[in-house]
């Protein structure tokens, strides 16, 4: 019975593991698309435009933590330098 292996290995097969490192990886990506970059929030970019929202919804402030805070910082990752 040497090599014959019947129990699942715990992460999954290599195919269900590919799309989760590759979803991963696009993260910096796309938000570097979307206007957050490691220099701060491009201008006339979606992450302006959903920064302005925030501020106003706020009353002139981008709370921390939120939504916009937290893309920002994961926006600034070393990846993208």
């Amino acid at each position: 019975m040497t090599g014959d292996l019947k129990e699942p290995v715990p992460w999954g097969p290599p195919q269900t593991l590919l799309p989760a490192v590759v979803a991963v990886g696009a993260v910096p990506v796309v938000l570097g698309a979307m206007g957050f970059t490691s220099a701060g929030i491009a201008a006339s970019s979606i992450a302006a435009k959903m920064m302005s929202s925030a501020a106003i919804a706020n009353g002139g402030g981008v709370a921390a933590g939120g939504l916009v805070a937290t893309l920002q910082s994961v926006g600034r990752c070393p990846e993208q330098e």
